[in-house]
């Protein structure tokens, strides 16, 4: 690994360990180099990014404070966990690294951020509704750019708080290949591929597909709404309904 631990400065970091294709020995003429460094105390976060023989190299130095405290956040915990189990070491003198990779990998994720996990999950529902309204009344009176707005809702993020309540990491194969694996009914599974546009569907049928896989998600999710959440949500399963009866 010393060809890697050119491209960092070790004067302003305590450890740095490669993540991505590279750290899983999978990289070919198209992949960047991602190399993540824990700074020194005192020091500001910044990225240094730059081509390098023909690689793009992308060194991020970042507080490990905020490094540790992406494993109490359940969003962040999700979304970087494949990043840490597949990391390499390249520079770690004080052999730091290895302390903090097990103790992001002991993490009991549903025990330590029940609450955390609740608390995200009610209030990114509430937020994305605006995004359901918006497919269900670009729907209604045909408006295309409304649609495709709250079709990005509905699809990516209503996934991230699937993922979230759920403890779903996303593989090394990409998002499709994880979710196929996570849904056992593959008729909902092909509501998320009608969605994504896999399938060449017209702009309605994404959205219709996409509001119905809505309707999954909630199902699934439910348990962790709060009240206000149980309110506002049967609020936009009615409009979906309206959307439904125009079918």
């Amino acid at each position: 690994m010393n060809q890697y631990i050119k491209y960092i400065d070790k004067s302003k970091v305590e450890y740095a360990y490669l993540i991505g294709s590279y750290s899983r020995n999978e990289h070919n003429e198209f992949s960047d180099i991602d190399i993540i460094c824990a700074l020194k105390d005192g020091l500001s976060t910044f990225s240094d990014n730059k081509f390098i023989d023909g690689v793009y190299v992308s060194v991020h130095y970042d507080s490990q404070l905020d490094m540790i405290g992406n494993y109490t956040d359940p969003h962040k915990y999700i979304m970087g966990h494949v990043g840490i189990k597949d990391m390499v070491v390249i520079y770690d003198p004080g052999n730091l690294v290895t302390n903090f990779k097990e103790k992001c990998m002991k993490i009991d994720y549903f025990y330590e951020f029940s609450n955390k996990i609740n608390d995200y999950v009610n209030k990114e529902t509430i937020e994305w509704i605006e995004e359901v309204n918006k497919s269900v009344n670009g729907y209604i009176y045909f408006n295309p750019t409304k649609m495709l707005e709250g079709l990005h809702g509905l699809t990516y993020g209503m996934l991230s708080v699937l993922s979230v309540s759920e403890g779903i990491i996303q593989t090394k194969y990409g998002l499709l290949p994880t979710y196929k694996e996570y849904f056992i009914d593959e008729n909902v599974y092909k509501l998320l591929e009608n969605a994504f546009g896999v399938t060449k569907l017209d702009i309605k049928e994404r959205i219709y597909n996409g509001l119905l896989f809505y309707k999954e998600i909630i199902k699934i999710i439910e348990y962790r709404f709060d009240e206000k959440t149980v309110f506002n949500i049967e609020l936009a399963l009615n409009n979906i309904k309206k959307v439904i009866k125009e079918v």
